[in-house]
């Protein structure tokens, strides 16, 4: 369901509900990565620094631009591309198995190229999504199981945050809608920020076990 355009002080401003809710997620995630930074991992906080970025520049590009597929779009989708692999690094980091980690590495460099490479040729936000579930579904997703199994309560809030990701997913793919003025890409915005949230959670409470032990 398209969403109408509007003038506001004499400037057009397309999907002005899908640009405002991208950079309410941009200051979420900037407050987000400042009390992860504060408690833990640096490479967290710089997950949502590197989130809160890609949602200014996706802000920008439906505020500013009828058609979706162009340059600020691109940076945004690229810098989405990124912050997933930080924090692929961020859980692989968890991990005590150097060969292991190294593998997984290995994986998720390709996978940044790949993923990089594929949005410059085509600019699809298709991209975006298929890199989330191998990087955030499978590797980070996959390792914080694992850690959850071995006793780590904060995984279980990344694990949380992760499954209210892939129900935000869901609903953007299908694109369920309650109104031309809050469609699929709202609905989707406001339930990633939950998913954010306790991911930071959880992250804080992770390393503080860590610290404990």
């Amino acid at each position: 369901m398209n969403q109408p355009s509007i003038y506001i002080y004499g400037y057009l401003v397309h999907e002005p509900v899908t640009a405002l809710t991208d950079l309410i997620i941009c200051i979420c995630c900037t407050i987000l990565g400042s009390k992860v930074g504060k408690s833990s991992d640096r490479n967290w906080s710089y997950f949502f620094y590197t989130i809160a970025l890609a949602s200014f520049f996706g802000g920008l590009g439906h505020g500013l631009y009828l058609y979706k597929n162009n340059i600020l779009q691109l940076i945004s989708r690229s810098t989405n591309i990124v912050a997933v692999y930080v924090v692929s690094l961020a859980s692989i980091s968890l991990l005590k198995n150097v060969n292991v980690r190294f593998f997984i590495k290995v994986i998720s460099f390709i996978q940044l190229i790949v993923g990089l490479g594929y949005l410059i040729f085509y600019n699809q936000f298709w991209i975006v999504k298929l890199d989330a579930v191998l990087g955030l579904g499978i590797i980070v997703g996959g390792i914080n199981v694992f850690l959850a199994i071995k006793g780590n309560k904060g995984s279980l809030f990344i694990l949380v945050g992760l499954i209210i990701h892939g129900i935000a997913a869901f609903l953007h793919s299908n694109k369920i809608s309650i109104s031309r003025w809050f469609n699929h890409n709202d609905i989707s915005h406001v339930i990633l920020i939950f998913g954010f949230y306790f991911m930071a959670k959880g992250v804080i409470k992770l390393h503080e076990y860590y610290a404990i032990n």
